[in-house]
């Protein structure tokens, strides 16, 4: 299955979260859609990395 990752680097981006939202029916078919937030207080950058290695295709907003 294909893996879909979502870098989010503005709060509140309504473009990237209507998009992101469109994709989530394709979850159950053929694609499995991540979302990793840098704009939380303190994120954990050992595990988007580890995101990043294992998606298919990334798109950062």
């Amino acid at each position: 299955m294909k893996r879909c990752l979502h870098i989010l680097t503005q709060p509140e981006d309504p473009l990237a979260h209507d998009l992101i939202r469109q994709q989530q029916p394709l979850h159950k078919v053929e694609v499995e859609v991540e979302v990793f937030d840098l704009t939380l207080p303190q994120p954990d950058y050992h595990d988007l990395v580890r995101r990043i290695c294992a998606a298919s295709s990334i798109v950062v907003w």
